[in-house]
């Protein structure tokens, strides 16, 4: 069994590079910026990103430098003879099979609906039960708590193999 996955969260460093192969495929190339903290110090991890068809699209209308993003896709390696040196260079990236933008709390649009403004239908009262059902009744009463309030013999407990 093979498994290549990998999940990042991280910032844009720049706007995501649209395009259309000779085939007519979308294809958007951006790179993401993943920082952490190690003794007191910051630093941070590029990794570049390449993303195709739906996902290319929906990252090049929405995505813009300083998104923070998950990104989640397979580790892929390009590999090419360097002109200049001669020299074997390769480059590791991600192809994303999935891009979600993260919304930070400052970053909600005004439509989002709040508590003053509930969502359509959002204060209906709740369905009459089934025809011919009675509803529960109310208790105040704790739930069972031994195996003996919920019908089960002390001996049938007792083998659980866990």
């Amino acid at each position: 069994m093979e498994l290549n996955q990998i999940t990042v969260y991280g910032n844009l460093v720049n706007n995501p590079d649209g395009r259309r192969t000779n085939s007519g495929q979308a294809v958007a190339t951006f790179r993401i910026a993943i920082n952490r903290k190690s003794k007191g110090q910051d630093f941070a991890v590029f990794i570049d990103v390449t993303a195709w068809n739906k996902t290319a699209e929906f990252c090049r209308d929405y995505l813009r430098k300083g998104s923070p993003v998950v990104v989640v896709g397979r580790l892929d390696m390009d590999t090419w003879d360097d002109n200049q040196t001669g020299a074997k260079r390769s480059k590791l990236y991600i192809t994303a099979s999935s891009v979600q933008s993260v919304i930070q709390a400052h970053d909600k649009p005004q439509a989002v609906p709040s508590a003053a403004a509930p969502f359509p239908g959002g204060n209906k009262p709740a369905p009459p039960p089934f025809p011919g059902t009675t509803p529960a009744p109310e208790t105040k009463e704790p739930a069972a708590n031994s195996p003996a309030d919920l019908g089960y013999e002390a001996d049938a407990v007792d083998d659980i193999p866990f």
